[in-house]
C-alpha cells in the first residue's frame, strides 16, 4: 500500500494577511468571547448572506454545540413521560451525542434511499411517537429537506422538530429557513464555511434567538439571572474572525470547488465512469461520491484507492446502529441505511485538487470492477 498522496480533504482557512485587520480588532476591543463586535457581526453577516431578518441567527462555538442549543431551546430536557428523541442512523456522531447531551435516548430511524432523509409522513404514524418529544432532521452532507413537510409535522403532533443541516451553507436559500423551526449548521474546517470551529443556529423568529443564545451563555439572560437549560457554548471572538474572512471569499471558494467538480465530471465521462443523479438535492460542494452499487464492490474500491496513495471515507461508516457507543439503543428496520452506507464511497475533493490527481483517481476507479 502506498503512503496517501491524495488526501480526501484539504482545508484552506484565511491568510495571515486577511486575518490582520480583524485580529487588530480583538486586540483593541479586548473582547474575546461572550458576544463581542466580530461575534455580533458574523452573525449579521450571515443573516445578510441569506436575506433573512435581525436576530435570526445565533452563533455557537461548535456544530455539535448549535444541535444541543437548538434541542435545549426548542423541547428542552428529557422528562420521563418523553424520554425518546427521533433520528435518523444514517447521519455524523454528532448528531447521536447531542441528543443524549440533551437527556434524551436517540431512536435511529431508517432513510430514503433516494434522499438520504426521514419521511414526516410516514414518522406521523410511528408507533413511538407518544414517547418522543422531538425528532432531529438531518440533511445528510448538506442534502435539502422539506422544511414546509417537517412544519406541518411539528404543528400536528407537538413534537419538536430541529434540523441538523451540518454543511449545508452553500445550499441553503432563504426558502429552506424557518419561524417554527431551528437549522443547524457546523462551520468546522472541514465545511464551505469553516472557521476552525463554530456553528450557528438560525429560526427567523427573534424571541427563540434570544433563547438560544441564552442557552450557549449559562443561561444567563440580559438580567444576568440564569433561565432554564444551559451549556457553555459561545462563539469566540478569534473564530468569529475567521469566519467574518472566510464569509468575505464565498464566490472564490465557490468557484473553486465548482472547478474541482468539473474536473471530475470531465474525468467521469472520459472513463465512463457515470456521473451521480441528485434529484434536486445535492450534497454539499465540499463532497464528492461514486456510487459502487454494493458493499462488495465499495470494500473492492476503498482497496484498490488505498493501494494507489487515495484517500477516500465513508463519512457515517455503516450508519450509527453499528458504532459501539451506540449499541442498544432503540430503532427500526434499517434496510435503506444499510443500503445507502454499502454504496456510496467519499472521494477526495477540496479547492486547488490537482487535474492530474482527478485522473489518477477516475483511473483507479475505472479498473476496480
Amino acid at each position: 500500500m502506498k503512503p496517501v498522496s491524495i488526501p480526501v480533504a484539504k482545508p484552506i482557512l484565511p491568510t495571515f494577511e486577511q486575518l490582520t485587520p480583524l485580529l487588530k480588532q480583538i486586540d483593541e476591543t479586548r473582547l474575546y468571547s461572550n458576544w463581542g463586535p466580530l461575534t455580533q457581526r458574523f452573525e449579521r453577516d450571515i443573516e445578510t448572506h441569506f436575506g433573512l431578518g435581525a436576530s435570526s441567527v445565533a452563533a455557537t462555538g461548535s456544530g455539535y454545540l448549535a444541535i444541543l442549543a437548538a434541542l435545549l431551546a426548542s423541547a428542552g430536557r428529557a422528562e420521563p413521560d418523553r424520554p425518546l428523541c427521533f433520528c435518523p442512523a444514517w447521519t455524523f456522531t454528532a448528531t447521536a451525542s447531542a441528543i443524549q447531551a440533551a437527556g434524551y435516548t436517540p431512536y435511529f430511524l431508517d432513510c430514503d434511499r433516494e434522499s438520504w432523509v426521514l419521511d414526516p409522513e410516514q414518522l406521523r404514524t410511528h408507533p413511538m411517537l407518544d414517547q418522543a418529544a422531538a425528532v432531529l432532521v438531518v440533511g445528510p452532507f448538506g442534502r435539502k429537506v422539506d422544511i414546509a413537510a417537517w412544519e406541518a409535522f411539528q404543528l400536528d403532533t407537538g413534537c419538536r422538530v430541529v434540523i441538523d443541516a451540518a454543511p449545508a451553507f452553500d445550499r441553503l436559500e432563504r426558502a429552506d429557513f424557518s419561524a417554527l423551526i431551528p437549522l443547524c449548521l457546523s462551520f468546522h474546517a472541514t465545511k464551505f464555511l469553516g472557521c476552525g470551529e463554530g456553528g450557528a443556529v438560525i429560526q427567523c423568529d427573534e424571541a427563540y434567538t434570544w433563547s438560544c443564545r441564552r442557552v450557549v451563555n449559562n443561561g444567563k439572560s440580559a438580567s444576568q439571572s440564569v433561565e432554564g437549560p444551559n451549556i457553555n457554548g459561545k462563539l469566540s471572538e478569534f473564530a468569529a474572525a475567521v469566519g467574518l474572512a472566510q464569509l468575505a471569499q464565498t464566490d472564490l471558494i465557490l468557484e473553486e470547488f465548482g472547478a474541482a467538480h468539473a474536473l471530475y465530471d470531465a474525468a467521469f465521462e472520459r472513463s465512463g465512469l457515470s456521473l451521480p443523479d441528485w434529484s434536486g438535492t445535492p450534497p454539499s460542494r465540499v463532497y464528492r461520491f461514486f456510487d459502487c452499487g454494493s458493499a462488495d464492490a465499495l470494500e473492492r474500491v476503498t482497496s484498490r484507492l488505498q493501494e494507489n496513495g487515495i484517500d477516500s471515507r465513508r463519512w457515517y461508516g455503516t450508519g450509527l446502529q453499528d458504532e459501539p457507543a451506540y449499541a442498544g439503543l432503540p430503532q427500526d428496520q434499517l434496510a435503506a441505511t444499510r443500503e445507502t452506507a454499502g454504496r456510496w464511497l467519499g472521494l477526495p475533493l477540496y479547492r486547488g485538487l490537482r487535474e492530474a490527481d482527478v485522473e489518477r483517481i477516475a483511473r483507479v476507479l475505472s479498473t476496480s470492477f
